[in-house]
């Protein structure tokens, strides 16, 4: 900032001494080669001047300088007016070293030339994308081949092994970005930001919903529908066929020995998350949400909590929820890396409205709703607005919306037993198939002993190996004969 204002300062002094027309300063101003002591005595006294009198108007607390820029002006200093004039003014000549000599535009020439010669050429496909890509390297049985130095039956054997060695691909391979990308193409997507609203079906409506709630635009994300006796089934509003009807993803339950498992798949039948339920009973609790909450001993009794864990689709634990007693109004879900908890909380599901097991299939009116309302509170930071079977947060929403499904049958003692019912048809078809096997197997050796088939069968493999592998026939060696004298 000073320097700025010394500069100004002693323009300025220029600028006054042209106009008053001061012939030492005018012979100052000739060029450089006839007086150059002269010119550097001047500068060097005007940055004087100019330094003394910044340091004078400082010293007074005077900041109310002005100058006539640009044009030839006379200042009055009792008016604190510029005044016109008509004198000529004397352009400033610069001084030698005022300019940038040759030498440094060739070192800068130098330099850019190295950085460019450093700089790594772009891949052909980079500079002409429609160029043909890069061939493979060749094989190393294909460059025996080709060698000329190679006898013949090197080379024989070189073109063998090349026929019956494996190619590599003609292109390079896709990256894993683009075959994602392809892979979720054939399938649709929803769009939601942080909060959803998980509705039933109610109304005189057959299907739930999945809505946004931002009150800027409220919209239907999906619909919800029970496939089965336990599955629930996705779908997005479709323009050709009605809404729901195109598939977005399908719950299914796994038939397993213990516990309740869930596979989430896509609309390509393509597992992605597995939801897995469990039920846990306390045999002597009060009526509060957790041991640590005081509570009447007189009213103790067995209580059910329940727990959701996320899978992905490698068995690889993703998410859980908290251990929640049966009809808690919030669920919290934490993020697991590693099989460990890290206690980021990655969703809230909150019961809006008072209501239970069925309730929220009741018709209400639209300033009370029955639903589940949930909230992604890292949306913004690491997911897309865009979701696909494939987002964790479809995941926590399937969760939320099986957790509230399966509570509306759901007995005191926790337990769903929707499926109950084809889980033991499965098992007993099964044992059924095997006894079935098994009595035809036995059924099968009963009469091959009863009905001589066994001597027959026996005769025939002899036969068959006799004709197919003779036996080498018997040379009797004549015994020695021992000489007798």
């Amino acid at each position: 900032m000073c320097i700025h204002r010394i500069s100004l300062l002693t323009l300025a002094l220029v600028l006054v001494r042209l106009v008053c027309g001061d012939p030492d300063f005018l012979d100052s101003l000739r060029p450089v080669g006839q007086n150059s002591d002269r010119l550097a005595r001047m500068r060097a006294s005007l940055l004087k001047k100019g330094f003394l009198t910044y340091q004078a108007e400082s010293e007074e607390g005077s900041n109310n300088v002005r100058f006539a820029l640009g044009r030839s002006l006379d200042f009055d200093q009792q008016s604190g007016e510029a005044a016109a004039t008509t004198t000529a003014q004397a352009l400033l000549v610069p001084a030698s070293n005022d300019s940038l000599s040759q030498s440094y535009w060739t070192n800068a020439n130098k330099i850019l030339a190295a950085a460019g010669a450093s700089t790594p050429e772009p891949p052909a496909n980079v500079i002409n994308p429609n160029a043909p890509a890069t061939p493979p390297p060749p094989l190393p049985w294909q460059t025996v081949m080709d060698d000329p130095s190679q006898p013949v039956d090197t080379k024989l054997g070189g073109a063998i092994m090349y026929s019956l060695s494996s190619k590599p691909t003609g292109t390079p391979p896709p990256t894993q970005a683009r075959v994602d990308a392809q892979f979720i193409a054939q399938c649709p997507m929803v769009l939601f930001e942080s909060n959803l609203t998980i509705t039933a079906a109610h109304c005189n409506e057959t299907m739930g919903q999945w809505i946004d709630p931002n009150p800027l635009n409220t919209r239907t994300v999906l619909r919800w529908e029970p496939s089965d006796e336990s599955g629930i089934k996705f779908g997005v509003d479709s323009v050709l066929t009605g809404p729901g009807s195109a598939l977005f993803a399908l719950l299914k339950q796994l038939v397993t020995w213990t516990g309740y498992r869930f596979s989430l798949t896509n609309c390509l039948n393509i597992e992605r998350w597995e939801v897995q339920e469990e039920v846990f009973k306390i045999d002597s609790m009060g009526n509060v949400g957790s041991t640590n909450e005081v509570s009447d001993i007189a009213s103790n009794g067995n209580q059910y909590f329940l727990k959701y864990h996320i899978y992905s689709a490698v068995g690889a634990l993703m998410a859980e929820s908290n251990l929640f007693r049966m009809g808690a109004n919030q669920v919290n879900f934490t993020q697991v890396v590693n099989g460990f908890s890290t206690g980021q909380l990655i969703a809230v599901a909150k019961r809006i409205g008072n209501w239970e097991s069925k309730g929220w299939l009741q018709c209400t009116a639209t300033n009370s709703p029955r639903a589940w309302g949930l909230t992604f509170p890292d949306n913004s930071a690491t997911h897309p607005t865009v979701a696909t079977v494939q987002d964790i947060r479809v995941a926590l929403a399937t969760a939320v919306t099986l957790m509230a499904y399966r509570d509306e049958n759901r007995g005191k003692d926790g337990l769903n037993r929707q499926g109950a019912s084809r889980e033991w048809l499965v098992f007993i078809s099964g044992i059924g198939l095997i006894c079935i096997a098994g009595l035809f197997c036995t059924n099968c050796c009963l009469v091959i002993l009863s009905s001589g088939i066994k001597d027959k069968l026996k005769k025939t493999l002899y036969d068959a190996e006799k004709a197919v592998l003779p036996k080498r026939p018997l040379q009797h060696h004549a015994p020695p004969l021992h000489s007798t004298w």
